[in-house]
Order: structure tokens, then sequence, then C-alpha cells
């Protein structure tokens, strides 16, 4: 598969975020910016998050080192095989601090709508049948006090037709 069809399941899941209600901006980043390390002023790695440009926000990466072969046929001439891809998306939304648990509450509730949404979506690429992405994993993300969020991790399938296996 292309670098480009990947980016097309990449960019149409960001546009797809984009259109729910309540999420103010949504963006694409490389699977290594999702979350990179500080520089080492402690002892323990500690972990910085690309922020979205909004809030409530997402942040998507498609991590293509992660391809897996699901199943490979041939028959009549032709073969096809399907592969799986894991896209996560990285949702946040702050409060002004005066309700403790505001930001936790929207984020949750934004992320029922994302995963909804998302297992509804099939990206659309020219030549390549794409399934609606499927939640594998709902992790939360502390960024500070007033800050909440969850990580999203949905597997993109995709079938890719070809020529015989030998």
């Amino acid at each position: 598969m292309t670098t480009s069809a990947l980016d097309l399941i990449q960019t149409g899941t960001v546009s797809q975020i984009a259109l729910i209600p309540g999420i103010s901006s949504s963006k694409a980043v490389p699977p290594y910016e999702l979350f990179k390390p500080m520089p080492a002023a402690a002892a323990e790695e500690v972990l910085t998050v690309t922020l979205p440009d909004a809030y409530p926000g997402a942040v998507v990466s498609l991590n293509e080192d992660l391809i897996s072969v699901v199943e490979v046929h041939q028959q009549l001439g032709g073969a096809w095989a399907i592969y799986r891809v894991p896209v996560y998306v990285a949702l946040y939304a702050t409060s002004d601090g005066t309700v403790a648990g505001e930001a936790r509450r929207l984020v949750w509730s934004l992320g029922e709508s994302v995963q909804r949404t998302l297992m509804a979506f099939s990206p659309s690429v020219p030549g390549i049948t794409v399934w609606p992405l499927v939640p594998e994993r709902i992790e939360q993300i502390l960024v500070d006090a007033n800050t909440h969020g969850l990580l999203m991790e949905f597997w993109a399938k995709y079938q890719l037709q070809g020529t015989p296996l030998n």
C-alpha cells in the first residue's frame, strides 16, 4: 500500500472527527510526535504530548510501522490481501479549573461520539476497500489539573488486490 493511501486514511479520519459537534479542532501528526520524551531533567522518563490547536480537540496519528496482514487469498488467477493498521486518536478537553471534573466529563462524552462516528466511517481510498474503523482500546491521559484526554486506538482494515502468489 502506498504512503498516499495511508495518508488518505489518516486525513479522512481527521476530517471526520472535525465534523463531530463539540470538537473545535482536529489535526494529524506523525506517530513519533503523538508522545515524545521531555528533555532528560528527571530520573524517570516523562512524555510530553502534542496538543490540538483548539479545545476540545483531537490529534490523529497512523502508525504504518505496525501494519499487519490479516488474511491472504488466491482464487481464479487473482489474489488479495487484507491488512490492518493502527490509527490513534488523542482527544483533549480543558476546563477553567472551577469545576474539577468538567474536562474529564467532556472528554469522555466527546470520546463516545468519536467512537460512534469512526465505527460507522469508512475512509475513502480510490481502488482500495477500507472497512469502518474498529476500536481496540482507550486510555486516559492527564496533561495537567485542567486538561484531560483520552487515547483511543482504532484499527483500519483494508484490502489490496494483486496478482497471483507463486
